[in-house]
């Protein structure tokens, strides 16, 4: 690891594994029991009551839910790498987020890596990732953590523009053959004998695909405490 994610970044361009070496099952990934089920589609419920913004659909409109292969709810660093991957391998690829402009936003402190991550983007890098690849383009400092240690205890992080992070990602989801996003949020699970059969969003909408991917970070039906208060 000391001469940096930076440098195998670059140099696996030229090597890159395609994507084709996940399972050929890979429609069979996500398979909920009804009790997760209902945990999840009751937290939603509690999380979206309040959206006063959703338009539902007009009475008596009866339109066929869209198909695909995959679903993949959430747009973060997993969503985005979930939907890609599916994508490559062919698949017809939803992904669904709340906001377009919000896929792929890096936090106040836009780094890449790290001592617990840099792992991380060494293997999505070397599976054909977008990770390592967006961060050469937009990074503005690479730096090798504990360089005065030894190589056990070293590891590569990358700061990044921001903004131009999330542009870049966005740009590679829009050129993704095979991928649609769209603006929505998930408030159910579908299943059928105890078996996922999609997703519905908050005004009605049906997505029917045998795999869905939940990659809605830890932000679901959240709560902070201050004291002995706590706020939804």
């Amino acid at each position: 690891m000391a001469w940096g994610w930076y440098v195998f970044s670059k140099s696996c361009r030229t090597a890159r594994v395609p994507f084709l070496t996940f399972p050929a099952d890979f429609a069979s990934i996500y398979t909920m029991s009804s009790k997760k089920t209902t945990a999840f589609n009751d937290a939603c419920s509690s999380s979206y009551a309040s959206l006063g913004a959703c338009h539902a659909r007009p009475e008596g409109e009866a339109t066929a839910a869209p198909s695909y292969e995959i679903i993949i709810v959430g747009g973060g660093h997993a969503g985005v790498e979930a939907a890609l991957a599916g994508a490559r391998m062919g698949c017809h690829t939803l992904l669904l987020t709340h906001s377009w402009d919000s896929i792929a936003q890096l936090p106040c402190n836009p780094s890449i890596g790290g001592l617990a991550k840099s792992h991380l983007v060494y293997e999505l890098d070397a599976l054909g990732g977008e990770m390592a690849r967006t961060t050469d383009l937009t990074g503005i400092q690479f730096k090798t953590l504990n360089a005065t240690r030894g190589p056990a205890v070293q590891a590569t992080r990358a700061q990044c523009d921001k903004k131009a992070y999330a542009k870049q990602m966005q740009k590679v989801l829009k050129a993704t053959p095979g991928l649609t996003v769209v603006q929505g949020a998930v408030t159910r699970l579908l299943t059928n004998a105890n078996k996922i059969q999609g997703v519905q969003l908050a005004d009605g909408t049906k997505y029917l695909a045998p795999a869905v991917i939940i990659t809605t970070g830890t932000s679901l039906n959240g709560r902070i405490y201050v004291g002995l208060e706590a706020r939804a």
